[in-house]
């Protein structure tokens, strides 16, 4: 080991002299942290931003028939399940000026409105009657 203060080597069976060991190995005084009392620490704000509106559920129903007289009235909205005889089933989702956007399995098809309808290209599944 050697003696800082003199530069000397000198070695020690037992280890350092109380003394020395101090002399040699000068402790430093660790600085004790600040404790901050609770709700006096640091704060951290984040910052606000735009929460994205919820996306608009569909959710699929048979369409609501009502009937006066011999008349069959169908009400036509989001949601309603439609049959198509070259795509199969699926639901509108979406009704804008004379066009309807009706969502199958595989893809999604603009059709005219009403001639869709009239043409036969997609149909209203009728109620089952239950018994």
């Amino acid at each position: 080991m050697t003696y800082e203060a003199t530069g000397e080597h000198v070695m020690y069976p037992q280890g350092l002299p109380a003394k020395l060991k101090k002399s040699a190995f000068p402790e430093r005084k660790r600085e004790k942290r600040k404790i901050l009392p609770k709700g006096k620490g640091r704060t951290y704000r984040v910052p606000e931003q735009e929460k994205p509106e919820p996306a608009h559920q569909i959710i699929p129903h048979r369409a609501k028939e009502t009937h006066r007289g011999n008349t069959r009235f169908i009400d036509l909205g989001e949601g309603t399940m439609v049959f198509s005889p070259d795509y199969g089933e699926g639901v509108i989702t979406a009704i804008n000026l004379g066009h309807l956007t009706v969502e199958f399995r595989d893809e999604s098809r603009d059709f005219a409105y009403p001639a869709a309808f009239a043409e036969g290209q997609i149909i209203v599944p009728e109620k089952k009657d239950e018994k």
